[in-house]
């Protein structure tokens, strides 16, 4: 599996951001019971799966999407440990 460029993963975190921002926010944030647990998305669909951790949407995301370019972040706060790509190995 080959890690991506700088330059990839900074594409990838912009559009994460934008997609959350734009496509779920309001969606995933209006359920109180998301707050705090952790959301992937797929940056190219918007599609995304909550979990309590971030493994378990990231996981859940690639098993339905196994081509998904996954961003992370935590629902209900301005960051996750850190916004970011996430690249898990199979």
């Amino acid at each position: 599996m080959n890690q991506p460029d700088e330059e990839t993963r900074r594409e990838i975190i912009r559009l994460g951001k934008e997609r959350y921002e734009k496509d779920v926010r309001a969606t995933v944030e209006a359920d109180p019971r998301n707050k705090g647990k952790m959301l992937a998305i797929d940056v190219r669909t918007s599609q995304y799966e909550v979990g309590d951790d971030i493994l378990i949407a990231v996981e859940a995301l690639k098993a339905r999407l196994p081509d998904a370019e996954p961003f992370a972040v935590k629902i209900g706060y301005p960051t996750a440990a850190r916004f970011g790509y996430l690249q898990v190995k199979r």
